[in-house]
């Protein structure tokens, strides 16, 4: 079995890529915002998010599309001046470009950037699961779907399966949700509102509830 594995994430792939993205040359070119960007690390890591989510498996085939959306935070953090700094590493030769994309900082910030949108896909495709199965089922069958097909698909699914809106609580990534569990509660104690602090050594009591079983 032969294995084609696609161009590396180097210095000369990264001008190539920041060269396409803004040649004022290309069809329907216009100035990029950082929300243009994350829509399209999105659509990248939707197809591993789908698989993942409702198949349950990681796929050899999402390696161009990481390989696409790794480029694209790349660029976002060290060219664009989106990323919390507004040094370019445009300005560094090839090889000190190269030692800075193995760095820990840069990488960890790539990392955490990929990360944040993967998991938003994630909770776009659970929160449209219905959406997204039957666009599935469709291309196994046609393998190709013009937009008027799409389009009237999910206008069959969200009359059939009326979408349910997020709470507030359940776009807050879950780690924030548990992390504010251990937050310091206030409490009435005669009629004063103090603050009950857990200990470091100490977790939050655990309430347990009983069960009865059936005879």
């Amino acid at each position: 079995m032969t294995i084609e594995l696609g161009p590396p994430v180097t210095p000369h792939a990264l001008h190539a890529a920041l060269e396409r993205l803004l040649d004022p040359d290309q069809p329907g070119y216009s100035a990029l915002t950082r929300h243009d960007l994350e829509n399209a690390l999105l659509i990248l890591l939707a197809g591993r998010a789908a698989t993942s989510r409702l198949l349950g498996v990681e796929l050899t085939a999402a390696a161009e599309d990481l390989r696409q959306a790794t480029q694209i935070t790349t660029l976002l953090v060290s060219a664009f001046g989106m990323g919390g700094q507004l040094f370019s590493y445009l300005t560094l030769s090839e090889q000190a470009w190269e030692q800075a994309l193995q760095s820990g900082s840069l990488h960890n910030q790539i990392e955490h950037i990929l990360r944040q949108q993967a998991q938003q896909v994630a909770q776009l495709i659970e929160h449209n699961r219905e959406a997204v199965v039957t666009l599935a089922e469709a291309l196994l069958l046609r393998e190709v779907l013009t937009l008027a097909e799409i389009e009237r698909l999910i206008q069959t699914v969200e009359r059939d399966h009326p979408p349910v809106p997020m709470t507030a609580e359940q776009s807050v990534p879950r780690r924030v949700r548990v992390a504010r569990r251990y937050e310091p509660q206030p409490v009435a104690v005669n009629g004063q509102h103090n603050t009950v602090e857990y200990a470091e050594e100490q977790p939050p009591p655990v309430h347990y509830a009983r069960t009865r079983r059936c005879r």
